[in-house]
């Protein structure tokens, strides 16, 4: 059995980029019996498979949609197909969005965000590039180094730990003079370049 649900309208992506699928959705399908798919299409005829699903779980899910970036029509759709051999299944999707970016907007196409998933990508890579100018360095002595050598901010005092933003320039040249493990010593060496908040070296 296959059943589908279709988006009404067609969106035209002319002059679009960036553009990805975003919903709600609750699974409850049974492993290798049911699955939940979507596909999208230029034409509302030929059909591409953007994901294909299996299981059970309740989520926020995105999906690229970039190669129909420029396209002037796209259409999405959902299925939900069976082998009829095990139990019953369901999908339930919600708010769904199709969202992407003109590049030639004067608008502001941009908002603030501030919380844990915006610091995330930069402490991580700070810590990437501890990591690669001393292997020797366990984590918790790269934890301390970059905690250690942050800029103070009042505006941050009493909301977190450090009352500070982290300082690249300031970390790694904290760490410059310790020793390197002996492990390294035939290794290929990792030259990098970083700058301060004003722009210099």
């Amino acid at each position: 059995m296959n059943a589908t649900i279709t988006l009404k309208n067609s969106i035209d992506l002319t002059n679009k980029c960036g553009t990805y699928l975003s919903f709600n959705m609750k699974l409850n399908t049974v492993i290798e019996h049911d699955w939940f798919y979507i596909e999208a299409s230029r034409d509302g005829t030929h059909w591409d498979t953007i994901a294909y699903l299996s299981g059970t779980g309740t989520d926020f899910s995105t999906y690229s949609l970039t190669n129909y970036d420029n396209s002037p029509y796209l259409k999405i759709r959902f299925g939900l197909t069976t082998d009829g051999k095990a139990g019953p299944s369901s999908i339930c999707i919600d708010n769904v969005k199709i969202s992407a970016f003109d590049p030639s907007s004067t608008q502001e196409n941009y908002v603030f965000c501030a919380g844990t998933s915006m610091a995330t990508p930069y402490v991580s890579g700070l810590a990437g590039l501890i990591k690669a100018m001393n292997p020797s360095l366990t984590a918790l002595q790269i934890r301390d180094a970059i905690l250690q050598n942050v800029d103070d901010k009042s505006s941050l005092s009493g909301k977190i730990l450090t009352e500070g933003r982290i300082n690249a320039s300031k970390t790694l040249s904290s760490i410059v003079s310790l020793p390197l493990s002996a492990t390294t010593a035939n290794a290929v060496p990792i030259h990098t370049r970083y700058l301060s908040a004003s722009g210099h070296e």
